[in-house]
């Protein structure tokens, strides 16, 4: 990944998939942008990452420095009032005047080389912004497009909110996991069939095992999870003679930050409520975010250059058994008996 460019959609927190991925790339050389909806974690990771790297302290300042203005204007445009189209056509003007505003003062090459990563303030729950801020994450990576990861956020679960009888919720669910991720798709199509990376330009998307489990508090989430399997099927098919390549993995139960919170609204430590997703696991374990950020960096790399289309499990054996087979998690969630 040594001088490619990459963007990596959902990796703000340390413990989450999307954060591991950013962390590999920059530890393989490659230039990375992140985004994420909530500016002040957007500033948090990139610093992280940039001081876990030992970045020189006059590029971490000029990222953060952008980072901050489009926090700004960002949040501001969509305070507004006005239709979704308004917005879009708002957050497009901001992204076109801080374009404008990066070109005087770019790190040497020297100090690019230090790999600083960049970040930018966007919401997988509003699609008709994708265009532009996918275009304004490729002018921080110097005009140039090589990979990227898109790894949608929990999308809610039964423990954060969702409702199954709610239709937005069923709308929400499909903009953060199909349209956003298409539209980015189709944003950054021209420029990942310019990729002289081995195998062409390549995007992953972190799915899930989700819609494989017929859950039916999960409804809305399962269903979008499933059309974005068909998805990423659809757009490796459009994109298979344009140099590009689009794959996903599915993990099942991994340890990240989401868990913990489920584990908070059951009123478990973060341990208990672990040993108890363990053990619906073929392997008696659940797994972690770098096994699935593995599994995706070898998938955006030239290691996998005949590879597209492709749905890729990374979920310990569990497509091979049911939850429903496990009476303890059956008794938890639904009343059965041991």
């Amino acid at each position: 990944f040594s001088d490619l460019s990459c963007l990596v959609v959902g990796a703000t927190d340390p413990k989450s998939i999307g954060y591991t991925c950013a962390a590999g790339l920059q530890n393989a050389r490659a230039r990375v942008c992140i985004m994420g909806r909530d500016g002040k974690k957007v500033r948090t990771a990139v610093d992280k990452l940039n001081g876990e790297h030992g970045v020189v302290p006059a590029v971490i300042a000029e990222a953060k420095a952008r980072t901050d203005a489009m926090f700004a204007a960002y949040s501001a445009a969509y305070s507004a009032n006005g239709s979704a189209e308004q917005r879009a056509i708002e957050v497009e003007r901001i992204v076109g005047d801080l374009k404008k505003q990066e070109t005087s003062a770019r790190p040497t090459e020297a100090e690019q080389r230090a790999i600083a990563v960049e970040g930018i303030v966007g919401d997988l729950k509003k699609p008709e912004t994708m265009a532009s801020l996918l275009d304004h994450a490729v002018s921080l990576l110097g005009g140039t497009l090589d990979v990227l990861i898109i790894s949608v956020g929990n999308g809610k679960s039964e423990y954060l909110g969702l409702d199954p009888k709610n239709a937005e919720d069923y709308k929400m669910s499909y903009d953060v996991a199909v349209l956003s991720p298409q539209f980015l798709i189709d944003a950054a199509a021209p420029y990942l069939m310019k990729s002289t990376q081995k195998g062409g330009g390549s995007v992953v998307v972190v799915g899930t095992m989700a819609p494989m489990v017929p859950w039916p508090d999960t409804a809305p989430y399962n269903y979008a999870r499933a059309a974005q399997n068909c998805m990423v099927e659809t757009m490796a098919f459009r994109h298979r003679l344009d140099n590009i390549r689009v794959n996903a993995v599915l993990p099942s139960c991994i340890h990240t930050g989401a868990l913990d919170l489920m584990a908070a609204k059951k009123g478990k430590t973060a341990e208990e409520y672990a040993k108890l997703r363990a053990e619906a696991q073929p392997t008696g374990r659940n797994g972690k975010p770098e096994e699935v950020a593995d599994a995706a960096l070898f998938l955006a790399g030239s290691g996998a250059s005949y590879m597209t289309g492709e749905l890729m499990k990374v979920d310990g054996g569990l497509h091979l058994s049911s939850w429903f087979n496990r009476p303890k998690i059956t008794k938890e969630f639904v009343g059965g008996t041991d």
